[in-house]
């Protein structure tokens, strides 16, 4: 299944804002594919937070926190939240091209080894429970 037959294209997002959490957080398209967007943005948060605190000088990440500061600032407490933890797999809801019902899918963050600290978000459809 191609990207876009779930998510927003992110050819039409600009390349610094090419991240789920930025995109969960600022982008209503985003927020329409996954309805119950908050707890996998929290959780997303804490995992970003905790690959920070191992790297305190890198830019990459004050840049990512400007952005999100600057996307909702409404979400002031979960910016200067220090909670930090890893990303826990869950099942979530998708309305996939945020159109018609939602489906199951099983929501799993793989970390690589290199670009230190980048992780790919996979998702994979649940059969539907009969």
């Amino acid at each position: 299944m191609r990207h876009t037959a779930v998510w927003p294209d992110p050819a039409g997002v600009p390349e610094e804002r090419r991240n789920l959490l930025m995109l969960l957080v600022g982008d209503e398209r985003h927020q329409r594919v996954l309805p119950g967007w908050e707890p996998v943005a929290m959780d997303l948060h804490r995992h970003v937070r905790t690959r920070a605190d191992h790297r305190p000088r890198d830019e990459g990440f004050a840049r990512l926190t400007g952005r999100l500061r600057s996307a909702r600032p409404d979400l002031g407490q979960w910016w200067e939240c220090r909670s930090v933890g890893d990303f826990a797999p869950r099942t979530v809801e998708i309305t996939p091209r945020g159109e018609g019902p939602p489906r199951p899918y099983e929501m799993t963050l793989l970390l690589t080894p290199r670009p230190q600290d980048a992780a790919i978000l996979v998702q994979t459809p649940k059969p539907p429970v009969p």
